[in-house]
């Protein structure tokens, strides 16, 4: 149990550096056709850039019937100590009916050392998301091995769905930096933006997920760069994935006392509802009693938030990169 004390003291002492990022449109740059085309991707051998469609007029970058292509994002970014890290997180849609006949892989996501890198998979941090027939769950696994990342409570990280094709989902994946690369971790969290639902955060527990060149690069001798690959698409029945945005947000600890952003609530005290602006969709929205224990969880699609589950008191709202919010039920 998450203490709301500690939750203060955290966004406190954090200094949460500028989000970057990218909707795929028209202003950001990106014209109809290959995402070479934009600075902001590498065009190196094996990325496969060539290999995905920008349709810049709808803001969405899709790949289709290309397997095993690698598309790597020039936003560099540097971590300096133990404790800091980077959450690299893609939005996307399945398209297609998503009938497999067995375990498949369908898209990797995570980091590089450099643009150029990670073609071997031996220097670059990710996991999968893939799908489970025997049970109708799509799953966050560890890239090698293949193994479900446990939550901390012990269960897989996925979640359940009875329509999964045409949903927005969302897939967040940090890099969390400790005093070695063997003691470092990633993580990964699946969200669905249409019905608000996410899974536990799963950690890669079976193998070393940090090479040491990433640890390197990160740290020390360069930046990281993120990445999405796509896997094995026709073995899944799927037609596609189409991506609708990228974000990277690094959390570096600092002592310094540096003012977070606030988001804004419709009406305080709230009623059965609240409406939230000054966060983006696919945000996550927890929510603690005075007593710091967790009263609700919430992932942000852009519509009010139902509070009739809440007792009357007080309460504190917290989205990660933003201050803590008082809200009182009424």
């Amino acid at each position: 149990m998450k203490h709301i004390y500690s939750i203060l003291f955290i966004c406190s002492s954090l200094v949460i550096s500028a989000q970057t990022t990218t909707n795929f449109t028209s202003a950001e740059g990106y014209v109809d056709g290959g995402l070479q085309a934009h600075s902001d991707w590498y065009a190196a051998n094996n990325n496969g850039v060539n290999f995905f469609t920008v349709n810049a007029t709808g803001g969405t970058v899709t790949s289709t019937n290309d397997e095993f292509k690698k598309a790597v994002w020039k936003q560099p970014f540097d971590l300096n100590a133990s404790g800091d890290n980077i959450k690299f997180t893609v939005n996307f849609k399945l398209l297609g009916t998503l009938s497999a006949t067995a375990n498949v892989a369908i898209i990797k996501i995570g980091f590089t050392p450099v643009g150029s890198a990670g073609s071997t998979g031996n220097d670059e941090s990710a996991v999968t998301l893939a799908w489970s027939n025997w049970n109708s769950h799509l799953q966050m696994r560890n890239e090698g091995n293949g193994a479900k990342l446990d939550t901390a409570s012990g269960g897989a990280s996925s979640l359940l769905y009875s329509n999964l094709v045409g949903d927005d989902l969302a897939v967040e994946v940090s890099l969390n930096i400790a005093e070695t690369a063997a003691a470092s971790t990633i993580s990964a969290k699946l969200l669905s933006i249409t019905d608000g639902t996410s899974s536990g955060e799963g950690f890669d527990n079976a193998t070393t997920a940090v090479p040491q060149v990433l640890y390197d690069a990160a740290t020390s001798t360069g930046s990281i760069y993120g990445f999405f690959n796509s896997m094995s698409m026709a073995d899944a029945n799927l037609t596609g994935v189409q991506y609708s945005s990228l974000s990277m947000q690094p959390t570096v600890l600092s002592i310094s006392d540096i003012s977070l952003p606030e988001f804004m609530l419709s009406n305080n005290p709230v009623g059965e509802t609240v409406e939230i602006s000054g966060i983006e969709a696919g945000s996550e929205i927890n929510i603690y009693s005075i007593t710091g224990a967790k009263a609700s969880n919430h992932v942000y699609n852009g519509s009010s938030l139902n509070l009739s589950h809440l007792n009357t008191g007080v309460y504190f709202m917290e989205t990660p990169g933003f201050a803590v919010t008082k809200m009182l039920k009424k």
